[in-house]
């Protein structure tokens, strides 16, 4: 998938935001930021925080799995049950992405920074993480809470189709 970002704006795909640098258009499309990033030698530019972006969504996978295992072992073994009801995995699904929300935001959140920093301006991941405070590490994490919701129900009906 392309990404480039900067400042101002995102482009994903062939999506792309309004620019304006000192109220003049910057890029009229897709082309003008592939163009720059040519004509710069700074093509990587166009990826940046993508490692970053993938270390989070491996470590977001490895925790969900087995956070959602964990819950529901311990329910099964402290309600005395086979099995659980669609409800009770929906609240341990939940669960389980909350945790992951938690532990993986301040990567998001990173990941976030290197891709909306100016072209070809990205920092690591350690310093864009030491830059601000741990507040600013955990920014964004209300609304990944709320959306963890989608990813319970995706799985709560994976679970209750295939297993």
């Amino acid at each position: 998938m392309l990404l480039y970002a900067s400042s101002k704006s995102m482009f994903v795909g062939g999506i792309e935001a309004e620019v304006r640098v000192h109220g003049q258009h910057k890029y009229r499309n897709l082309s003008d930021v592939l163009w720059e990033a040519i004509s710069t030698g700074q093509i990587l530019s166009l990826y940046q925080g993508l490692g970053t972006k993938n270390l989070q969504s491996f470590i977001s996978q490895f925790v969900y799995f087995y956070g959602y295992s964990y819950f529901k072992r311990l329910y099964l073994e402290k309600s005395g049950s086979k099995s659980i009801g669609t409800a009770t995995n929906l609240v341990l699904a939940a669960a389980a992405g909350a945790c992951t929300a938690i532990v993986t935001q301040p990567l998001d959140t990173a990941s976030s920074r290197m891709q909306t920093s100016a072209f070809g301006k990205s920092k690591g991941l350690w310093q864009t993480l030491t830059d601000g405070s741990w507040s600013e590490a955990f920014d964004g994490l209300g609304i990944s809470l709320l959306l963890t919701s989608n990813p319970a129900i995706q799985y709560t009906v994976w679970v209750l189709v295939f297993l």
